[in-house]
């Protein structure tokens, strides 16, 4: 039995091969089940990127003029998910939803939220029903954006991961993927590449397999990664990590949220030191682990009623 509450959800990425984004996805829609809402449309991330224009009315009008705008005017509730989205310019889509939402008196949610070097636009931040940012770097940029966040951990903790190994790492140093516009770290990779196994969180098979990363990364001694999610599963699935930086700051900021003694590396000579570091420091990671765990259950739906 669904409630009353009509839920338009914007930015939904299940259609990324890509194990974090998958997993994201599906905690989402297991956490809208157990508020009983109705979930009335689903907005997949990369569409309505055109819904941005030069100036917030123009953006606004173009959004309640599409399809978006329909379910909109339908929607008791917007509920936008910010993963990984709106920094540097980007995601400003998403932003032109939640104003056309506003401008209709709607609720608006933007949960699970990376934000950084916003470019100015019409005040939405302070008119949000509920802002969730995922590390303390993006709060603050929220709060000077007029925004009250609160900061809960990504939503990955909540997703259906299945204890069954896919893929048998046999306890082999072992080496992921950075984000593709970050040439400096996927060189830093490549280079391990050529002596260590690998395993990517962002690979055409993920939308098969995903489920299954927590047991297969458990198989392995460490593992190397450029990915936000990459550090994530590595936590659940209690294994020690060596972090690169990604696209934004959200890396850095979750790593310096836990107070943890984990270093971020920015070249080969300080990756090779990290992982000598993190093999001879588990108890680290076990800190690591369970900062994130004993912040379950996730309170990102709390005041979606």
């Amino acid at each position: 039995m669904f409630g009353n509450l009509k839920v338009f959800f914007a930015n939904d990425t299940s259609s990324e091969h890509h194990a974090g984004c998958i997993a994201v996805s599906f905690a989402h829609r297991a956490m809208l089940r157990k508020k009983r809402v109705n979930v009335i449309g689903t907005h997949y991330v990369h569409e309505a990127a055109d819904m941005y224009a030069e100036n917030a009315e123009k953006s606004i009008e173009k959004v309640l003029a599409s399809h978006w705008g329909k379910l909109i005017r339908r929607c008791d509730a917007l509920v936008v998910n910010g993963e990984g989205t709106i920094h540097h310019g980007k995601g400003m889509h998403l932003l032109a939803m939640i104003a056309a939402a506003q401008k209709l008196n709607k609720k608006t949610f933007l949960i699970n939220c990376v934000l950084q070097e916003v470019p100015p636009f019409i005040n939405i931040f302070s008119r949000l029903t509920d802002l969730t940012v995922r590390e303390p770097f993006s709060a603050a940029v929220a709060k000077r954006l007029g925004g009250k966040p609160r900061i809960v951990p990504d939503s990955i903790l909540e997703a259906p991961f299945q204890d069954k190994i896919y893929e048998n790492l046999r306890n082999e140093i072992v080496i992921g993927d950075g984000h593709e516009h970050q040439s400096d770290v996927c060189n830093i990779l490549e280079s391990l590449r050529r002596h260590h196994r690998t395993w990517r969180v962002k690979e055409k098979n993920r939308q098969h397999d995903w489920m299954f990363a927590i047991a297969s990364l458990r198989t392995a001694r460490l593992y190397v990664t450029g990915r936000f999610h990459g550090i994530y599963l590595c936590a659940l699935a209690g294994i020690p990590f060596v972090a690169l930086p990604s696209n934004s700051h959200k890396i850095e900021a979750l790593i310096a949220w836990s107070k943890c003694r984990i270093p971020i590396c920015y070249n080969l000579a300080e990756t090779e030191k990290a992982i000598k570091y993190a093999l001879n420091s588990p108890n680290e990671f076990d800190k690591f682990r369970t900062f994130l765990l004993t912040q379950k259950p996730l309170t990102t739906f709390e005041y979606l009623n």
